[in-house]
């Protein structure tokens, strides 16, 4: 950082990149980094449209507030993804030494529900599979994969993350070893997963039997699979069974949408109690789980066409 840029709280709009950069590194997750290097680029390029030269420690809290404005007016995204770009983006200027205030938007306004997709699209794109590869072991991990995703509730670094030894069989029950999230990297939570899960894993482990890689998946070049090869393995795979069954997976289709399904599906078709329910996503608060129960508009119509059915 430039002595000037301290002493006067400065920053060049021209040498930006560099403090994003520095930034970014002293991010602990590898998944943070990548989230801020996203949001924080954005930003920059916004400066660079707008012509802005410079950020001061007396414009910076009325240039993110006419950020914000500009992602309510000219963006889809939620209140929620807005309220969490800003506060991102305040810890950036913290960075800076400008702290700023900005009051967030109310949740209800502009809110999306979540993105899901049902039990018998899921059993669809497992089926599938078999039509995107005529590589058996691809074929085996995929389904795994997918499978894995679902019934444990992974996010996709817990996922990735699972080593051949994490991966248990204790009195025939089968169970996965997932490192925590965020500041709970370092911990590890035993996962119960079903039989078929378990099922699945065993084909592939069976079909990658002399890979090396330590990782419970790998990609063909014996490495740690990554979170982009899982997307677009996951996406190329709603395309296929989208063009089967007519259907419309792929805008849903993310890594995460499987976490979503789970809670839907929990709670939805099988009325497992909410406190249940909050425990298997391991969410830390009970509100977290109660989003997963908003209904659309689409479906309260199913439900009075059905009522009497």
């Amino acid at each position: 950082m430039l002595e000037h840029e301290i002493k006067n709280k400065v920053y060049q709009i021209s040498n930006l990149n560099k403090h994003i950069n520095n930034f970014i590194n002293l991010q602990y997750m590898e998944t943070t980094q990548e989230n801020y290097k996203i949001l924080l680029d954005k930003f920059y390029n916004y400066c660079l449209e707008n012509q802005l030269n410079e950020i001061n420690i007396n414009n910076c809290e009325n240039i993110i507030k006419e950020y914000k404005a500009n992602l309510i007016n000219n963006t889809s995204l939620a209140s929620s993804t807005i309220n969490n770009y800003i506060l991102r983006l305040q810890a950036f200027f913290n960075y800076l030494g400008m702290p700023t205030r900005i009051k967030k938007l109310n949740n209800e306004n502009k809110s999306k529900p979540y993105k899901y997709l049902t039990k018998k699209e899921i059993d669809l794109l497992m089926q599938t599979i078999k039509d995107t590869t005529t590589n058996q072991e691809l074929k085996a991990r995929n389904q795994a994969i997918i499978n894995l995703l679902f019934c444990g509730g992974l996010r996709i670094n817990e996922l990735l993350n699972i080593t051949k030894q994490d991966y248990k069989i204790i009195n025939n029950i089968a169970y996965v070893n997932i490192r925590g999230k965020g500041k709970a990297k370092d911990t590890k939570q035993l996962i119960a997963i079903p039989e078929t899960t378990k099922e699945l894993i065993n084909n592939y482990l069976d079909a990658r039997n002399k890979r090396q890689c330590n990782y419970l998946f790998c990609n063909i070049q014996d490495k740690q699979l990554t979170r982009q090869g899982v997307n677009k393995m996951l996406h190329k795979v709603a395309i296929k069974t989208d063009a089967i069954y007519n259907l419309n997976i792929n805008p849903r289709m993310s890594s995460h949408v499987f976490r979503h399904s789970l809670a839907r599906y929990l709670l939805i078709n099988k009325d497992v109690p909410i406190n249940q329910v909050k425990d298997i996503l391991r969410h830390s608060k009970i509100e977290t789980t109660s989003k997963y129960l908003t209904t659309s508009q689409e479906e309260i119509t199913n439900i009075r066409i059905n009522l009497l059915n």
